[in-house]
């Protein structure tokens, strides 16, 4: 059996910062002005976050994340998608104040 071409194909992680495990409930806040979806942040760092989802497919390129647990709302990109998560890129991160 012929070996594969990328047999030797060894993934190199490029992100700039190291990500923590979480189990945080969060919503994707899509372009339209009623959407909302159900995800959870499975890790985060300070420049993006793996996000598991339901339905990967209603994902625009780029949406909002509101995260309850740290009061963030940030604007992400889709950096990567296997299965029913997704890698994203933080472009803009805002603190938001807790009451």
């Amino acid at each position: 059996m012929p070996e594969s071409r990328y047999s030797a194909y060894i993934y190199e992680d490029q992100r700039r910062a190291e990500r923590s495990p979480v189990d945080f409930g969060a919503k994707g806040i899509l372009p339209y002005p009623t959407n909302a979806i159900n995800c959870t942040v499975l890790d985060i760092s300070d420049n993006g976050a793996r996000i598991a989802l339901r339905n990967v497919d209603i994902v625009p390129h780029k949406f909002k994340l509101f995260i309850p647990e740290t009061h963030t709302l940030c604007d992400c990109r889709v950096a990567r998608q296997s299965g029913k998560e997704i890698g994203v890129e933080f472009e803009n991160k805002i603190e938001l104040k807790s009451n």
